[in-house]
C-alpha cells in the first residue's frame, strides 16, 4: 500500500502548476519535523518512518526535477534522513547509496565546506566502515575533522563527533596508539563539557575502553567498561541500544580475560531479553548482538 502511496503523490506533485515547488519544499519541511534521526534510529518508530521514508522518495524525485540550487539543502537533508534509517536497520547498501547521492548533491551545490557536506561524508564514511571499506572511511573522516577543526574549533561539539568516528576507524583498522591518542583527548574534551554521565562522554569511554581491549590493556579497559555499563543502564535503561552494547563489549572483555562467573552474570542481566525478540524489531547492533549471544550459547551447550 505504502509503494502506491508514494507513487501516486509523485505524479500528483507533478501534475501541479508552478506552485509545486513551494508546496513540496512545504511537504519536505513537514517530513523531516516527523522523520528526525532519533525516530529513524528507534525500532520503536520504524513503521512510521518507513512509510515517511517512501514519501521522502517520493519527494525527491519531484524536487531534484525543479531548481537543483534552490531545493538542495532539502534534498540532501532527506538523503541523509534515509540513509540514518536504512543503516539503523542494517541495511549499509540502501544507506551506502543514499549518503553518497547525499555526497555528491552536496558538493556540487553547496560546496566543499557546507555543514550538509561535511554531515554527509561523515554519514558516508560510517556506512563505508560498516562495510570493511577502512581506507575509504578513513580518508572521509580525516577530510571532515580538518575542516571541522579550521572552521570550529578543536573543542566544538562536531569536532569531538569527527575526532571520535576517525579513532575507531582507526581502531577497526588496527593503528590502536593513534586511535587512543585521539579517544584520550575527546574523553577528556567531554567530561569537562558535559560531565562524566552525559551520553556523549559515555560513549567516548567506552569507545576507549574497546580500543584499550584491543591492545591487550585488559584492566583499564575492564575497568572503564564497567563504569560506561553502569552508567548507561542507570541512564538510559536496560533495553536501550547502548546498554546492549556495552554489556556486550563488557562480555567479550571477560571471555578474554577468562572471568566466566562475571560474564554469565552478565549475560543473565543484560543481554538474553533479546533473545525474546523478533529481530525484526530490533536495530542493527542489537540484531548482531542477539546473534552473537545465541552463538555463545549454542557453543557454550557443546562445551
Amino acid at each position: 500500500m505504502f509503494g502506491m502511496i508514494h507513487r501516486v503523490l509523485a505524479d500528483f506533485l507533478r501534475s501541479q502548476s508552478g506552485e509545486t515547488g513551494e508546496e513540496t519544499q512545504l511537504l519536505s519541511e513537514t517530513l523531516q519535523t516527523i522523520m528526525t534521526p532519533e525516530a529513524c534510529r528507534d525500532p520503536n518508530q520504524w513503521a512510521l518512518m518507513i512509510a515517511c521514508g517512501l514519501h521522502g522518495e517520493a519527494l525527491l524525485m519531484v524536487l531534484q526535477d525543479l531548481a537543483p540550487k534552490q531545493h538542495s539543502p532539502t534534498v540532501v537533508r532527506l538523503r541523509l534522513l534515509l540513509g540514518i534509517l536504512h543503516s539503523a536497520q542494517g541495511l549499509y547498501g540502501r544507506a551506502r547509496e543514499q549518503e553518497e547521492e547525499a555526497v555528491f548533491y552536496a558538493r556540487t551545490n553547496l560546496g566543499e565546506e557546507h555543514p550538509d557536506t561535511l554531515t554527509s561524508m561523515n554519514n558516508l564514511a560510517s556506512t563505508l566502515s560498516h562495510q570493511g571499506e577502512y581506507a575509504g572511511a578513513v580518508a572521509l573522516q580525516r577530510t571532515v575533522l580538518e575542516r571541522r577543526q579550521r572552521i570550529l574549533g578543536e573543542e566544538h561539539p562536531s569536532t569531538l563527533t569527527s575526532m571520535n568516528n576517525l579513532a575507531l576507524t582507526l581502531s577497526d583498522q588496527g593503528e590502536y596508539a593513534g586511535a587512543v591518542a585521539l579517544q584520550r583527548l575527546v574523553l577528556d574534551l567531554r567530561q569537562r563539557q558535559l560531565g562524566v554521565d552525559h551520553p556523549d562522554t559515555l560513549t567516548a569511554m567506552g569507545i576507549l575502553a574497546l580500543t584499550l581491549f584491543r591492545q591487550g590493556e585488559y584492566v583499564e579497559a575492564r575497568t572503564l567498561q564497567i563504569s560506561v555499563l553502569e552508567r548507561t543502564q542507570r541512564i538510559l535503561g536496560e533495553e536501550h541500544p547502548s546498554t546492549s552494547l556495552s554489556a556486550w563489549n563488557y562480555l567479550n572483555l571477560l571471555l578474554q580475560t577468562g572471568d566466566t562467573e562475571t560474564t554469565l552474570d552478565i549475560l543473565r542481566k543484560y543481554l538474553l531479553w533479546l533473545l525474546e525478540r523478533d529481530p525484526s524489531t530490533l536495530g542493527g547492533h542489537q540484531q548482531r548482538i542477539r546473534a552473537g549471544v545465541a552463538k555463545f550459547l549454542e557453543s557454550a551447550e557443546g562445551s
